[in-house]
């Protein structure tokens, strides 16, 4: 009877040990899809390489933790033109996109009408290899303020853009749909920022305990 409790015991540690796994796969999917896939490189296309900065995490003895998130804001000046370099693949093998670029810079809840911005190429296919999408943004003389920059495959989120501000301001009050919690239709693909130019950046420090 011992040896039988032991047996069933062994079967539930495996079964319980591949949910675990599976569950993982699942929800970090497009990172595992992203990791073998090329990532084009995009030299020459914008002069800054762009790595954001990690989240840290910090477990304390007493079993509370703390993780800290580094949101970053781009950061542009009136009458200026910056570029973003962006790397863009399929979540699943299965997801393709042929078609339109579409993009938009938002303030206020409607499309800015003080900075335009054009994206290259402006259609684009994604089946099996990595594309890469590089996006200028103008900015008028009199362009100031809080922006949404929505790039690409960025389905219901939003990228933090200050015009007129430098990195000794304190943003964080100005984009409050950052911390919205809104329903998002499945993406076809992702994104990810790999380079900058004419654009600096600032970070937004968010805690969870």
């Amino acid at each position: 009877m011992k040896t039988r409790h032991l047996g069933i015991l062994s079967i539930l540690v495996v079964i319980t040990a591949i949910v675990i796994i599976i569950q993982f796969l699942i929800s970090h999917g497009s990172m595992v899809t992203h990791s073998i896939l090329h990532r084009p490189d995009t030299t020459g296309l914008c002069e800054n390489e762009f790595k954001p900065r990690e989240f840290q995490y910090t477990k304390f003895p007493n079993g509370t933790s703390l993780t800290i998130n580094y949101v970053p804001v781009f950061l542009m000046k009136p009458n200026s033109t910056g570029k973003i370099c962006t790397n863009n693949w399929r979540i699943a093998p299965e997801m393709n996109y042929s078609g339109k670029v579409i993009t938009g810079i938002g303030k206020d809840s409607s499309a800015a009408q003080d900075v335009t911005i054009v994206a290259d190429p402006d259609t684009i296919t994604i089946s099996d290899t990595n594309k890469t999408i590089v996006y200028a943004i103008t900015a008028s003389k009199d362009a100031t303020g809080f922006y949404r920059f929505s790039p690409m495959f960025s389905n219901c989120g939003g990228i933090p853009l200050a015009i007129g501000y430098d990195s000794t301001h304190s943003f964080d009050n100005d984009f409050p749909w950052l911390w919205e919690t809104v329903p998002c239709p499945l993406s076809l693909a992702d994104t990810e920022i790999t380079g900058l130019t004419g654009i600096d950046v600032a970070y937004i420090t968010k805690e969870y305990r």
